[in-house]
């Protein structure tokens, strides 16, 4: 009896080693046929990218050198990615403004464009626009390529020219910002990485009902 409780006891645990051996097995088909996508997607069209993204910082640091008389120039920035916007607060009379303002834009992909524009308001206050109710005029804008920020250090600071809407915009000088990722990209390879076994599991058992593996 003790010999067959034995014998019982090593066949339970030849199961469960089997079975276990057979998970890893799956975990690295599936990890290598996931590496394997990621790899041929980069090589072809760079559409691995889609899966870069995250929580990002945008910090808009200062303007120089707007146009306009710095006493009556009072100005402030708007920034958008993909429908999320914020903007500043009013800087007073100066072609040189400094705002030094951070904002948190959540979901952002690294396919997605950051559009930076400036503003100048009659304002006698450093309220924002939204809740003054000012008008405004166009002073320059600056569309901003996030896939490039993935290269750089974190709250590097950035340079970028002003550019005009129109041909008879009366724009000049510069925006300084800075990025700060908080990417999502591992959480992303995991999600992947167990859908596909998920996706093998189910094609084994399909497999193993349509051909019974032999005792």
């Amino acid at each position: 009896r003790r010999k067959l409780e034995a014998q019982q006891a090593a066949q339970q645990h030849a199961a469960k080693a089997m079975s276990s051996k057979k998970s890893s097995f799956r975990k690295k088909i599936a990890q290598d046929i996931l590496l394997d996508q990621m790899s041929s997607s980069m090589q072809d069209d760079s559409a691995a990218v889609l899966s870069l993204g995250g929580e990002l910082t945008v910090t808009v640091h200062s303007a120089s050198r707007l146009a306009g008389n710095p006493q009556s120039t009072h100005t402030y920035a708007e920034i958008d990615i993909d429908g999320q916007s914020y903007q500043t607060n009013i800087s007073l009379q100066s072609c040189d403004p400094v705002w030094d303002e951070s904002f948190t834009f959540s979901h952002v992909r690294a396919t997605d464009f950051l559009d930076l524009n400036i503003f100048k308001v009659q304002a006698m206050s450093c309220t924002p626009v939204r809740k003054s109710g000012a008008a405004k005029t166009f002073t320059g804008s600056v569309r901003i390529s996030l896939l490039e920020s993935f290269t750089m250090e974190a709250n590097e600071s950035l340079h970028y020219t002003l550019g005009r809407q129109q041909g008879t915009d009366e724009v000049s000088g510069e925006v300084v910002i800075s990025l700060s990722w908080r990417t999502n990209a591992n959480s992303l390879m995991q999600f992947k990485v167990q859908t596909l076994e998920e996706i093998l599991a189910q094609r084994m058992e399909i497999l193993a009902q349509l051909k019974p593996l032999s005792a």
